[in-house]
């Protein structure tokens, strides 16, 4: 072995011995640390253990009821904050319903189709022609066929006029009658609100008679003010050929409708005439009387207008409608103007 391993050996455990001192006195030190922290902590809780308690003593004069309600304060009520009320937004406008149609109205389908016929709507009853137009009023004619009416009930359903039968010359015996239920629609319908005219089934064959029945509808009226014409109806019988004025020539009833027209205007009332299209084409001459209101029957397919080559004021539609207040079948006109 050599000298200079041997001294490096004996300096190994010196190194050793005085890291293992130091571990200690570092250990010591820690432990004194601890030690001197407890004893401070217990001196602090001797010193608060030490110090008198506070109590609180009750007042010796307060006397004490056992039966003491407390007084409820009293509530003062909120006012209630108004509760908002949200901008209604605008009703977009229905694509169908009523509309104005080039100045004129008609009722939209869905799929741009225009409303025609007869119809109910919102419980009235309206008319619309093949073109979509709507009347702007519609009327019934009744007569004792039509007993014990509900004027009240023909109103509320839409219906604007009545035109009420006030009497008839018999087709066979020529004798002149009053319509046994004229004075009751006359007056139950004015008393509904609705215009009223009347009219009288004529089979007058020569210019006295139609005189005679001018005279007799200015007796019943009796200045009963109207806001329709009187209607002269000339029309065949319904045993044609056999009525005393199924072939009355075209000059003797041109005489028998220009009298009576006459002498109806005498007596203060617009007079009219009605019948049927054939009837106007074929037995009668028109143009004699084309300054009066014309009422025209005629029951087309369709709703078409009719095929009437003159002017008419009113056209009698069907016979065959249904209106409140009105027993069976009944007839309708319809005014555009």
């Amino acid at each position: 072995m050599h000298e200079s391993d041997e001294k490096k050996n004996t300096k190994k455990p010196d190194r050793r011995r005085a890291l293992l001192l130091t571990l200690i006195g570092v250990c010591l030190l820690i432990m004194l640390a601890s030690t001197a922290s407890i004893l401070y902590s217990l001196h602090q809780l001797r010193i608060l253990s030490a110090e008198e308690p506070v109590s609180v003593t009750a007042d010796p004069a307060a006397t004490v009821d056992p039966y003491f309600v407390p007084t409820p304060e009293p509530l003062i009520p909120q006012t209630p904050r108004p509760t908002p009320v949200p901008t209604p937004e605008p009703t977009p406008e229905s694509p169908w319903g009523w509309k104005d149609y080039g100045g004129k109205e008609v009722y939209l389908l869905p799929g741009s189709n225009l409303l025609t016929g007869l119809h109910l709507i919102d419980g009235k009853l309206h008319y619309f022609n093949e073109y979509g137009e709507h009347a702007k009023s519609l009327g019934v004619d009744v007569s004792y066929h039509n007993k014990g009416i509900n004027w009240e009930a023909v109103r509320a359903q839409g219906i604007d006029f009545a035109i009420i039968r006030l009497g008839y010359r018999g087709w066979e015996t020529g004798l002149l009658h009053e319509d046994v239920c004229f004075r009751q629609n006359l007056l139950g319908a004015k008393a509904a609100g609705l215009k009223v005219g009347v009219y009288l089934y004529s089979t007058a064959v020569n210019v006295r008679e139609a005189q005679e029945e001018a005279a007799f509808i200015l007796t019943l009226l009796n200045g009963v003010p109207l806001d329709l014409p009187v209607y002269l109806d000339t029309e065949q019988s319904g045993e044609y050929p056999f009525g005393r004025a199924d072939r009355l020539h075209k000059v003797r009833r041109y005489e028998v409708i220009t009298s009576f027209c006459r002498a109806i205007e005498d007596g203060g009332y617009p007079v009219g005439v009605y019948s049927g299209q054939n009837y106007f084409k074929n037995h009668v001459a028109f143009h004699t009387f084309s300054n009066n209101p014309v009422w025209l029957a005629s029951y087309t397919r369709y709703n078409r207008l009719p095929e009437f080559p003159y002017r008419y004021d009113m056209w009698q539609f069907t016979d065959r409608a249904v209106v409140a207040g009105i027993r069976g079948l009944v007839d309708l006109s319809a005014v555009w103007e």
